[in-house]
């Protein structure tokens, strides 16, 4: 076969021989495309940001099932029962050993507010009226012996219907009401100390149960949320025939003989 070179110099006969009829006719200068996906190169996917939703939690419910919240609760109304039966136990002897019912006394002068008809019961009532041994009996004897030995010695005397007999019996009853009264003022200072002390002992136990709540802290599970950031793992390089020059010529002989293209131009 005889081979022509072309007006431009270039050998086309060789090509053209190999071109189907009809077919098409590829550009042997052109560069062949190389249907092979190129690696790409091992490029990590950018970290990931997890943020877990957040609701705020129900505090009041948190702390009303705190354990050390329920059992200071239960100690302090323990507490504040015990404190409550040892005032009013304080309050009925204090009644008893005075020898007076509290009817005969304003509840806001023994310090106590509302109805004590709980606390001064009548059978305390009665005890305190019929305890031969309380203050009010003992200054009433005092009183009756008294006004007795001032009458006997005057009317030893011949004066017993003298003014020096008034004026004794004037003294002693101006003795025995001052008797009274000083009784009364000591009663009223242990009641107002028994109350002093119930109500200071009720603000201790007012401010335990205050300092728990202020130094109440949550629980790690109710606090804010937690971000994570994880960074995954690279992806693996995509197939396809490597770079490498070496490497392409195969499959690019391969392409084209398929296109039939003349190997060794």
């Amino acid at each position: 076969m005889t081979t022509r070179r072309s007006p431009g110099g270039s050998y086309l006969g060789g090509i053209a021989a190999s071109v189907p009829v009809g077919g098409h006719v590829p550009n042997p200068l052109a560069a062949p495309s190389n249907p092979y996906t190129p690696n790409t190169p091992n490029t990590p996917n950018p970290p990931t940001t997890t943020t877990t939703n957040y609701t705020p939690p129900d505090y009041a419910a948190l702390i009303a099932n705190d354990p050390a919240w329920i059992q200071l609760q239960a100690d302090m109304k323990a507490q504040g029962i015990s404190d409550s039966a040892s005032r009013t136990a304080a309050q009925q002897r204090a009644a008893i050993q005075f020898g007076e019912a509290p009817s005969a006394l304003a509840p806001s002068e023994l310090g106590l507010t509302g109805d004590v008809s709980a606390v001064y019961d009548p059978t305390v009532a009665a005890a305190a009226h019929n305890n031969p041994f309380s203050t009010v009996s003992r200054l009433s004897q005092a009183h009756t012996d008294a006004i007795r030995t001032i009458t006997n010695a005057l009317a030893a005397r011949g004066m017993l219907r003298s003014g020096e007999t008034g004026f004794q019996l004037g003294n002693e009853t101006r003795n025995y009401g001052t008797g009274q009264y000083d009784a009364r003022q000591k009663l009223l200072d242990y009641l107002s100390g028994i109350q002093s002390a119930f109500i200071s002992a009720a603000q201790a136990r007012q401010s335990a149960l205050t300092n728990f709540l202020t130094n109440w802290r949550p629980p790690p599970t109710a606090g804010p949320p937690t971000t994570t950031t994880t960074t995954p793992t690279p992806t693996t390089p995509g197939g396809g025939v490597p770079q490498d020059p070496d490497q392409n010529l195969p499959a690019l002989q391969d392409y084209r003989s398929q296109q039939g293209i003349w190997q060794g131009f």
